[in-house]
């Protein structure tokens, strides 16, 4: 795995300069985000509907594409094999949650995902981990995938190592072409060696869902995993022998999504964040249908906002958001009814990492979590699932996020959608982050180091710091960089002191 030094990183630089990713640059129309969501939080919050519903109208041309799709998952089950899905941090956590749900509705083994560093990656990131085709070939073998099975590998950029390592074994491994999906227009991708190399593949099948930026620039845990999530789901959940049907159940979801009323989501902003600024923190209570859409939203705030992550049992500096699964009695039953599984973590030798189930179970997110957190001042949040809607609880008030979908997976997507949005403001009012520049972003691989690196470049601007004096900055602030740090503005304040 590759390290984080500046040599390191100036001779590999080449492999991760993604700049010019649609995913990675900034959205026109929300380039004054981090001022609306303090002037007008209500316009805020429809703003971010808003660029969602394109999503939507996006989605509507490529459901052929995704027929395409169904009827591979259908072959596959025809023929005795298992989907797999696969993907890095939001797109692992994407794939996981998929399964869940898929196994809730069916209750069956169809489905198999797996995540960069294992399961144990849900709760913490992996540092490096997406960094390694050859991890991503391991991992696909080690959890049994064979030569009558189809694999979903999902990237939202197009051009994640590990994904691409996965994908490209696949296609040496099965009969059935794997499906590269990715949000990236083609163009862009060619001039990514690694990228260029799966989309020259004849024996891989490219599904690009390109959609456009996203509302924060480079949080593709927001438009780029919706669109993957709902296309993915619609091919698993949808499949119709007669397309004209598949199409008018996809193109009916869609429509139902986009008269979806987020306005609660503004009481569910101003409760938190008001428990912040009284020094509290908050843990989610929620029943295991709806335990990993919010655990992926609330461990996805660490990387993005450099936040601390999740809490281990013996720690008493605490996280200020927490996930506890109600009527879990222990750490085991509680990680199980999140995933409907037991998990599946990691047992390497050759690595630095403990990534086994073991250091998962120090995570214990069972009702216990509650009582432990009660130390500090905690407040609940308790979300859970009435028939279509969800009945939202704080200490002194109730109200409903409404939805019309009756299956778990379109419901758990609208929840996630709704819970983006939550905490993308909610981050903007704790000013992590400028205009629409992700300014508390995590570097903890190389393709967030170079993103850091445009990031600082955006804020300086018309600076007159050469690209060499801004790098050498960004490593030495990278040395003692702590938890709840701006990398971003780290840097940008070093350099100014010195200019």
């Amino acid at each position: 795995m590759a390290q984080m030094t500046k040599e390191n990183f100036l001779k590999l630089r080449p492999q991760f300069k993604l700049g010019e990713l649609l995913t990675e640059s900034f959205h026109p129309k929300t380039k004054n985000l981090s001022n609306l969501v303090k002037e007008d939080l209500p316009q805020a919050i429809s703003l971010l509907q808003k660029i969602d519903f394109d999503v939507y109208d996006q989605l509507e041309k490529y459901i052929p594409r995704i027929y395409d799709l169904a009827n591979s998952i259908q072959m596959t089950r025809d023929n005795g094999g298992r989907v797999y899905l696969c993907g890095c941090g939001a797109t692992g956590r994407l794939s996981l949650a998929i399964e869940t749900f898929y196994r809730q509705h069916f209750n069956d083994d169809f489905i198999r995902s797996f995540m960069a560093g294992g399961d144990f990656a849900l709760i913490k990131s992996v540092e490096s981990f997406e960094d390694s085709k050859d991890y991503g070939a391991t991992q696909i073998m080690d959890l049994g995938f064979s030569d009558n099975d189809l694999l979903l590998a999902i990237t939202e950029g197009g051009e994640t190592s590990f994904v691409i390592g996965a994908c490209e074994k696949a296609g040496l491994v099965s009969r059935q072409k794997p499906y590269f999906i990715y949000c990236n227009p083609d163009e862009q991708l060619q001039t990514i060696e690694r990228s260029a190399n799966v989309l020259n593949n004849e024996d891989i099948i490219k599904l690009n869902l390109t959609v456009g930026p996203m509302a924060l620039a480079g949080s593709t845990r927001m438009q780029a995993t919706t669109a993957q999530m709902l296309a993915v789901s619609f091919a698993l959940f949808e499949f119709d022998s007669k397309y004209q049907v598949f199409e008018e159940k996809l193109s009916k979801i869609l429509e139902d999504y986009k008269k979806l009323n987020f306005e609660t989501c503004l009481k569910l902003i101003e409760f938190e964040y008001g428990e912040y600024l009284k020094n509290g923190i908050v843990t989610y209570l929620t029943t295991k249908e709806s335990a990993i859409t919010i655990l992926t939203d609330t461990t996805e705030r660490s990387p993005t906002f450099s936040l601390k992550g999740f809490e281990k049992i013996d720690e008493q500096d605490f996280s200020l958001s927490y996930l506890a699964v109600k009527g879990s009695t222990n750490v085991e039953n509680a990680w199980e009814s999140l995933l409907q599984r037991q998990p599946r973590c990691l047992n390497w030798k050759n690595i630095d990492l403990d990534l086994s189930l073991d250091q998962l179970m120090l995570f214990d997110i069972s009702e216990n979590a509650i009582k432990r957190r009660n130390k500090h001042k905690n407040n609940i949040i308790e979300i859970s699932a009435t028939n279509s809607d969800y009945k939202i609880q704080s200490s002194d008030q109730t109200f409903f996020l409404r939805t019309p979908f009756q299956k778990i997976i379109y419901r758990e997507i609208a929840l996630k959608t709704y819970l983006n949005i939550h905490s993308t403001l909610l981050m903007g009012l704790m000013e992590r982050y400028q205009g629409n520049v992700m300014t508390y972003v995590k570097p903890s691989n190389l393709k967030l180091i170079d993103r850091a690196l445009r990031y600082i470049k955006e804020v300086l601007k018309d600076s007159e710091c050469s690209e060499e004096i801004v790098i050498e900055e960004l490593f030495t602030q990278l040395a003692s960089l702590k938890v709840n740090d701006s990398i971003v503005m780290n840097v940008v304040h070093a350099l100014v002191e010195k200019r």
